[in-house]
């Protein structure tokens, strides 16, 4: 809704993972080597202006491009219905 009212032709959209770490027995939680702590590894996208788009909660071993294009094809399958003259960057 934001940019049909702000009339704007372009978008950012930032694909990252991060690590959230969690302590007990959580379902679905795993030991990430690279953080060395037990947890999950969220994929998100957000846009230029920080505003969550899509999140998915994963285990915390998921490599960090796992599932990236089943996460991303219906979100841009979206973009491309609702703002249909709008330029898409992603970016990773």
């Amino acid at each position: 809704r934001v940019r049909l009212l702000t009339n704007q032709t372009a978008t950012i959209i930032d694909i990252d993972s991060t690590h959230s770490d969690t302590y007990g027995k959580q379902e679905a939680t795993n030991y990430n080597a690279h953080y060395g702590t037990e947890g999950y590894h969220p994929l998100l996208a957000t846009d230029q202006d920080g505003n969550l788009l899509k999140a998915v909660l994963r285990p915390g071993n998921a490599y960090t491009s796992k599932d990236v294009k089943a996460f991303l094809t219906p979100l841009l399958k979206h973009y491309r219905t609702q703002l249909p003259t709008t330029d898409i960057l992603v970016r990773g």
